[in-house]
């Protein structure tokens, strides 16, 4: 839910200042301005309100984007990287599931390790891949 909350925001028609990126975990494809009990099942929000992420993958600008994958995620979405403009790179960390339970700390580390290409706004790669391992 946090995920597509902060893609609607940054790539929306008034993201907020200062921002130079985003780190997001396991975003679904589709995300709902507001949330809903039932946007914290398993189940992909519709009807109105509702938004796909390929919809912002043209609005991000220069915000550099990290995205982290839970190689056990059944919900997790990589479909609007491929149409992304922003310099992005992707991360899988294949030992978990949504929430990252196994090997805490390996995770942790490898999260905060990431940060400093956000931070780094003299990496402008249109588009990089990230590290699988």
């Amino acid at each position: 839910m946090g995920a597509a909350q902060a893609i609607a925001a940054a790539g929306g028609p008034h993201p907020p200042r200062n921002v130079v990126g985003l780190l997001l975990l396991d975003p679904c494809s589709r995300g709902r301005y507001g949330l809903r009990l039932s946007d914290r099942s398993d189940f992909l929000p519709t009807g109105p309100g509702t938004f796909s992420m390929d919809e912002f993958a043209s609005t991000m600008g220069d915000l550099h984007v990290e995205q982290w994958h839970a190689a056990q995620d059944s919900i997790d979405s990589r479909k609007w990287l491929s149409s992304l403009t922003a310099p992005h790179k992707e991360f899988d960390f294949e030992k978990s599931g949504h929430y990252y339970n196994n090997d805490r700390e390996d995770f942790l580390r490898r999260l905060v390790n990431s940060i400093p290409w956000i931070l780094s706004p003299e990496q402008n790669a249109v588009t990089t891949t990230g590290s699988k391992r």
